[in-house]
Parts: structure tokens; sequence; C-alpha cells
């Protein structure tokens, strides 16, 4: 099949799914750049959709990232890699990280 263009794309095709943030994967894969950035997104949006409070980035952050580092090292297992760009993103993955 078809492979969206972009993640904002992908969650164009999908139901509201609730807080999200889109970005980019770093180190072949291993992990997401910007990572406290993408958090502190998600802690935002959770509180302005579900009036649900978190104390910290951290404590969103532990929330998410057993989840999203059980993905990202599946992929870095089975050599899952990205479109082969030229430039800094080459071979890097598009990751929606999204809390319903």
């Amino acid at each position: 099949g078809t492979h969206p263009a972009s993640p904002s794309d992908w969650l164009k095709t999908l139901p509201q799914l609730g807080a999200y943030t889109t970005g980019r994967t770093r180190g072949g894969g291993a992990k997401v750049a910007q990572w406290s950035s993408h958090v502190a997104r998600l802690r935002s949006s959770l509180a302005t959709l579900t009036a649900t409070t978190f104390e910290s980035d951290g404590e969103v952050a532990a929330l998410i990232e057993p989840s999203v580092r059980r993905v990202l090292d599946e992929c870095v297992e089975r050599n899952v890699a990205g479109p082969p760009d030229e430039g800094a993103d080459r071979g890097e993955l598009m990751v929606v990280i999204a809390v319903c």
C-alpha cells in the first residue's frame, strides 16, 4: 500500500486520538529527537483536553517512555528505517506518540 507523506497526513485518516505529538528519530531510530519538547507538548495537551494535570514532565515521560522505548527497540532490531533522504534525516523514522 501507499504510505502517508508525513505523520500529520497519517493522523488525518484517523478519528480524534487525544493528545499527540509528531517527530523524528535520531541515532538510527534509537531515540526520539527533542524528546523533552515532545513530553512537554503532551503534558500541555493532556491538561487542555482532559483537565488532568501532571506534577512534572517527568511524570508524563514515565507514562509513555516504556511503550516508546519498546517500539523503537523493535524497529532497530528489525532494521526498520525511514526514507533514504539526503541530509540529516536520512533513514530516520517519523513517529507519532499519542496518549488516548
